[in-house]
């Protein structure tokens, strides 16, 4: 799922002249290959994530997801980017509904995204430096 979201946004990616790739940890496939959710919700939260990340890079920056295990009871899915921050005032309120930091936003996106990691016994964070901004789903296992 995570490849074929990725692929999805490689043209967009190559026109901004911005990296973005896929890391998944090989010794970890089984957990990943195994783990029950929906898809469809899933691929969405990925998606709006990615979207978000593609918007806050600009030429010459890179994204990344990692997929990898937290420990032996989390899943754990990283989309970084070394693209324009999220102001330290600002983080703390982003995944409240209808709170919008986008001229043409709806403050909806991570507010949902959030919802459908909780609905799957999860959680959704971030976190944003100067260097790299992370959003971090942890998913039970």
């Amino acid at each position: 799922m995570l490849k074929s979201v990725l692929a999805g946004f490689q043209p967009a990616a190559s026109q901004k002249d911005v990296d973005i790739s896929l890391i998944i940890d090989d010794k970890d496939i089984p957990c990943y290959t195994l783990y029950s959710f929906d898809r469809i919700k899933i691929k969405q939260v990925v998606t709006n994530i990615l979207k978000n990340a593609l918007e806050a890079t600009d030429k010459g920056d890179h994204i990344q997801i990692v997929c990898s295990t937290e420990d032996s009871s989390n899943l754990l899915i990283t989309i970084k980017n070394d693209g324009s921050p999220i102001p330290g005032d600002i983080l703390p309120t982003i995944f409240t509904p209808f709170v919008t930091y986008k001229a043409n936003g709806s403050g909806l996106g991570l507010a949902i995204s959030s919802n459908i990691i909780m609905a799957h016994g999860g959680t959704l964070s971030a976190t944003s430096t100067e260097e790299e901004t992370s959003f971090y789903i942890r998913l039970p296992l």
